[in-house]
Order: structure tokens, then sequence, then C-alpha cells
């Protein structure tokens, strides 16, 4: 279940990386200025549920903010959310805390890539997940992500 991050001679990412890597991308781009804290459950049949998370910080807005991220951490993460991709079935979460408070945002990975949850979705997603809930100041609905191939 490894895989090889980087051009290190061995060949090219697998096409479902190479998604997550967009996904993840767009994402954080999108995310806005805060502490992020990410979260991906990949089902894959089988065998249990896959699970990981990441954080990161964002200083700035637009299409190059500045990210601080453990890179580890966010391979993981990504790994995950390609096992999402590749099988079509998970849930992926995006809670931002921020001098305005506390969202969170969600996900269905689904036979059409990534679908953005409603508030109320992702309320029912919620008590299926197996992430801790903080107290929350505000559950939305989430943006839509339209990395390319998802």
């Amino acid at each position: 279940m490894d895989f090889i991050y980087g051009n290190n001679g061995r060949g090219p990412l697998p096409l479902t990386v190479e998604r997550a890597l967009h996904v993840v991308g767009e994402l954080l781009r999108k995310a806005g200025p805060g502490f992020h804290h990410l979260a991906c459950e990949a089902d894959v049949p089988g065998r249990d549920p896959l699970f990981k998370c990441a954080h990161a910080y964002i200083e700035g807005e637009g299409d190059d903010p500045d990210v601080g991220a453990p890179i580890k951490e966010m391979a993981d993460f990504t790994e995950v959310l390609a096992w999402g991709l590749a099988v079509r079935s998970g849930l992926l979460l995006l809670e931002t805390e921020s001098d305005s408070g506390t969202r969170l945002q969600g996900w269905t990975i689904d036979r059409n890539g990534l679908t953005p949850l409603t508030r109320s979705q992702l309320l029912d997603a919620l008590a299926d997940s197996p992430q801790e809930r903080g107290e929350m100041d505000e559950f939305t609905t989430a943006f839509p992500i339209h990395s390319q191939g998802v």
C-alpha cells in the first residue's frame, strides 16, 4: 500500500495519487487562512476503512498561499485520499480554526468524485465518522472541488 512520491527514477506516480495531490492542492488553496485539520476515510472493500488526518497552517489567500504542513502527515493523508478516489468510496472532512471561529465542511467520495456535503448531510456523516468532534462554531456546506480527473 506504500505509494512512492516524487520522481525518484522509479516511474511516474499512479494516476490516483496524482488526482489526490491535485485535490489536496485545491483544498488548501480554497480553505483560506487559519489552522486546518483534514481527515479522510476510505472504504476499501474487504477490510476495515483506512483513516488518516493531517494538519496545515495557511497564511494568505488566492492561488499561492503560504502553507505549513508536516510532509509525512500530508503524504499519509494523500495516500488514504488516493485509495478513496480509486475505490470511489469515503469521506473527506476539513475543520478550519481562524479568528472568526471554527468551521467544518465535508465531501463524500463516490462514483461522481468529490461531492460537497450540505450542512445536514455533514451532520449525518459525522454520526458515522471515527473522527472525534469538539465544539464547532459552524457547520457549513462545502465548496466544490474541481480538480482535474476527479
